[in-house]
């Protein structure tokens, strides 16, 4: 970058900043408020919008690498072509985010994703933790990094081993971070706020000007909504369908 009377203007990428080159980040992000069987919620929409925002506003992803559903938009078959599309989309260098806000479920102890148009009598219209993890088995990016606020999200790592970190940046990674255990419901918070997950979140990310790995957003996130929710909600952060796995880090854009 050019300077001009000594001072220098413009952002500087990760590279000139953090002294490595980055890939493409893309972003998943899914939001359901206005079901066609099921129940309504009030924020889902509004988290997933506010999410999608944050990252681009703040951090290095950009429009055109970004897909978003939300209500009519996030049907099963959009919900798992999206998923599908990235394995043709996102490459060894690139990371990417996966944010998913709206009802879950789990029957047998499986636990389920509820598109807008599923009829709770039949288990069927569900995207089952298979469906989500074998796709995202299919995706060769350095970082994958999966946000779930729904009820029973943590039932995505369900039988998932968990393998110590390693701080190293430059290992392929597979991280997940829900809103709820595999047994326990998630918190939908006030009509016209964020949920508790989704508020504690975003503060998170407003909040920091540095580096931030995946693990400290996690420890930072499930405090916060403990305190909030006095134990009401608790967060879980795992590895997702990867025995190898390393620290993701979101990396912010200075002065921003």
């Amino acid at each position: 970058m050019a300077k001009s009377g000594g001072t220098e203007k413009g952002i500087k990428t990760p590279a000139e900043t953090y002294g490595f080159r980055m890939g493409k980040n893309y972003l998943l992000a899914i939001g359901i408020n206005e079901y066609k069987y099921c129940p309504p919620l009030s924020n889902c929409v509004q988290d997933a919008r506010a999410f999608v925002e944050l990252l681009q506003n703040r951090y290095y992803f950009e429009s055109e690498h970004t897909i978003a559903l939300y209500d009519k938009e996030a049907t099963r078959r959009s919900i798992l072509q999206e998923l599908e599309n990235l394995k043709n989309k996102v490459r060894k260098p690139d990371c990417l985010v996966i944010y998913f806000s709206g009802h879950g479920e789990l029957l047998n102890n499986a636990g389920f994703w509820v598109p807008i148009e599923a009829d709770p009598k039949y288990t069927v219209d569900f995207i089952s933790t298979n469906d989500i993890i074998s796709r995202l088995d299919m995706v060769d990016s350095l970082h994958t990094f999966l946000i779930a606020d729904a009820c029973f999200s943590g039932s995505l790592f369900i039988k998932r081993k968990v393998v110590k970190p390693q701080n190293d940046f430059t290992r392929p990674s597979r991280l997940g971070l829900s809103s709820s255990h595999s047994r326990e419901a998630a918190l939908d918070g006030q009509p016209g706020d964020n949920s508790p997950f989704a508020s504690c979140l975003i503060q998170e990310l407003l909040r920091n000007t540095e580096p931030l790995n995946a693990a400290r957003l996690a420890d930072a996130v499930s405090k916060e909504v403990q305190r909030r929710t006095k134990s009401q909600a608790k967060s879980y952060f795992s590895p997702v369908g990867c025995e190898r796995m390393t620290l993701v880090r979101l990396y912010s854009i200075p002065g921003r």
